[in-house]
């Protein structure tokens, strides 16, 4: 029978295998931004690394937005929420039905502002630059809808056959001071002497969170402090909505980590590094100014001396063949060498999408520009962008809206009904297109004979173009119309009655003065 082990031992069991791909995201991370994935042993007051160049920083931080900002576009929903074609031909319908999709268009609102108010934007950008230099991230949403991220030295992961998670195992590291209570019984129950010690003088102490999966459709999670598991952490979850995602830049077949956009383009950043510091020696090298006096010069010391000590312009005796002002002679080599790096910069630029346009950082950025920016994107890095899409955006809206339905935030609906469909993704063209074909059919509408449009459903095109535009409160429901018309059908007829009423007074008031007319010319 095997030997159970502490999730501290199969921990550090894993890290092994980790180990090669934590080497190469470390060298990354040291050429470009070190910051990202520190050093073994880095507690936050240690030196780190210094690039002899910025520019490698610069292409990550530029390609880290790009990315972000298709993923999570500014004034665009990331998602829409609409209903499964299982459940479409179950219920013998083409099409949703305007008032559930105003209701779908309501929800997703809420949604949105929640992913607003929780700061989804940060928490992306934070991933896109562990993705791009180390290839690796793991994302948790925690019970108050934010996420929190891990990086390649806090987690380790094993992956089967199918590329599919079957163990993971988070490392964190926290100081006694900021256990919680059930943390911290076990604390003092493991270190009787910890009451009496005061807690910042301790050493951190580490959590171990442990995710693995039990079937096809379902992963177990639990948590063990100080080889003891945490009361009431044991917890079951579905696969799709499982609150941790192991989210990696380009997959390489049978290996359970992911290889970073900077790993791609090592060499080059190692070139561009090694040449940045010869030139920046070389130019350090040419603004050195050495005066050499010839030796046995009449003078000698004296001669240095005044040399020495003499103001711009002053005039000084002696013989010009006993001084010479000593120049820097290979102007060539830096030449040579500012050639390359320009030539590095180009390469690396293009990769990086420096010389890319980028989307505007507007309230409103139309859906046409991020279509195109995401198009542009995945041109360039080879379909990540469009894998990575789903893999991050589909996973976080699942978990997102199954703890909103769970805080009573949403209304609940039947799992196998209503699904999320991604609007930032290269396949998901979104409610941009919904909107755009609603235009042309507009403009093939105007032209069309009276007869044709008595067969449009001028109800529908407007429920989609306005709920395809974030508006869909702006649409009313079919109730409210009806409510709208009797009511003017009410204030007509009200009118109306008033104006009748009006006509037989004035009638009535007309009879009596002709009688009164009469009687006045009989007498």
């Amino acid at each position: 029978m095997a030997e159970h082990k502490t999730a501290r031992e199969r921990y550090q069991q894993l890290t092994t295998r980790r180990q090669p791909f934590l080497d190469r995201a470390r060298m990354a991370s040291a050429l470009t931004i070190p910051t990202i994935q520190p050093p073994e042993g880095h507690n936050g007051t240690s030196p780190l690394p210094q690039p002899n160049q910025g520019f490698a920083a610069q292409a990550v931080l530029t390609l880290s937005n790009r990315v972000a900002s298709t993923l999570m576009p500014p004034g665009q929903s990331m998602m829409q929420l609409t209903a499964t074609p299982e459940a479409l031909i179950e219920s013998g319908m083409d099409d949703v039905p305007d008032e559930i999709r105003l209701r779908l268009g309501r929800a997703n609102r809420l949604a949105d502002a929640e992913i607003e108010r929780k700061n989804w934007r940060q928490a992306t950008n934070l991933t896109s630059q562990l993705l791009v230099v180390t290839g690796n991230a793991v994302e948790q949403i925690l019970e108050d809808n934010t996420i929190k991220v891990y990086r390649l030295d806090q987690f380790v992961v094993s992956r089967d056959p199918s590329d599919q998670i079957r163990e993971m195992i988070i490392c964190e590291s926290m100081f006694p001071d900021s256990l919680s209570d059930d943390l911290r019984s076990i604390y003092e129950q493991k270190d009787p002497t910890s009451k009496q010690q005061n807690p910042l003088s301790k050493d951190t102490v580490e959590l171990y969170t442990v995710v693995s999966r039990k079937n096809a459709d379902e992963f177990e999670v639990y948590q063990e402090f100080m080889d003891t598991e945490v009361p009431k952490s044991r917890g079951t979850y579905k696969t799709k909505v499982l609150p941790f995602n192991h989210l990696r830049w380009s997959r390489v077949p049978a290996e359970s980590y992911g290889r970073g956009k900077v790993e791609e383009h090592i060499a080059d950043i190692q070139k561009l590094d090694g040449l940045s510091k010869s030139l920046s020696d070389g130019a350090a090298m040419a603004s050195r100014n050495v005066t050499m006096i010839r030796p046995g010069a009449a003078g000698g010391i004296n001669l240095m001396r005044r040399h020495s000590k003499a103001r711009n312009g002053e005039y000084i005796v002696g013989n010009p063949e006993d001084v010479e002002l000593q120049q820097f002679q290979n102007v060539n080599g830096i030449q040579i060498v500012n050639e390359a790096v320009n030539m590095l910069h180009q390469q690396l630029g293009q990769a990086f999408l420096l010389t890319a346009n980028n989307t505007r950082n507007a309230e409103r950025v139309t859906a046409t520009e991020v279509r195109m920016a995401a198009q542009e994107i995945d041109n360039i890095l080879g379909g990540v962008f469009s894998t990575l899409s789903v893999d991050m955006s589909l996973w976080r809206v699942r978990r997102l809206l199954m703890q909103m339905q769970d805080q009573k935030k949403l209304p609940d609906w039947p799992e196998e009904s209503i699904e999320p469909f991604i609007n930032t993704g290269l396949e998901a063209l979104g409610r941009g297109k919904t909107v755009e074909s609603i235009g042309q059919a507009m403009q093939m509408i105007a032209s069309m004979p009276e007869q044709a449009l008595e067969r449009v459903d001028w109800n529908t095109l407007l429920t989609k173009m306005l709920t395809s535009l974030d508006l869909p409160a702006a649409v009313k429901t079919e109730e409210e119309v009806q409510q709208e018309r009797q009511q003017q059908m009410q204030e007509q007829a009200m009118a109306q009655g008033a104006g009748g009423a009006a006509a037989g007074a004035g009638e009535e008031v007309g009879q009596q003065a002709a009688q009164q007319a009469m009687q006045g010319a009989a007498e």
